[in-house]
């Protein structure tokens, strides 16, 4: 866990891929939209699914970042909820005949 986008993209720069990234909108110094629309632009974190959790999950600025998220949970957030968006996006896929 990261507590400001400043680390958060410093981290993920020297990391591998994680298999999903959990963001709050809200932090300091850069904000998770910020850093949103920076994974985004880097091929390495193109394909990896954001889950985005905001108090603000209804404001207009939130609703832009639809195209660069799996989901946008309000908080507080439903951990049903989330675990489901979750287990979408990591559970293996498998192929039907």
């Amino acid at each position: 866990m990261r507590t400001n986008g400043v680390e958060a993209l410093r981290w993920l720069r020297k990391e591998t891929a994680p298999a999903l990234i959990l963001l709050d909108l809200m932090m300091p110094h850069v904000s998770g939209t910020m850093v949103c629309l920076e994974l985004r632009r880097d091929p390495r974190w193109r394909k990896v699914p954001i889950i985005i959790t905001s108090a603000m999950a209804d404001h207009p600025d939130v609703k832009d970042l639809v195209d660069h998220a799996v989901a946008i949970l309000p908080k507080p957030v439903d951990l049903a909820r989330l675990l489901a968006v979750a287990g979408d996006h990591l559970a293996p896929r498998t192929v039907t005949s």
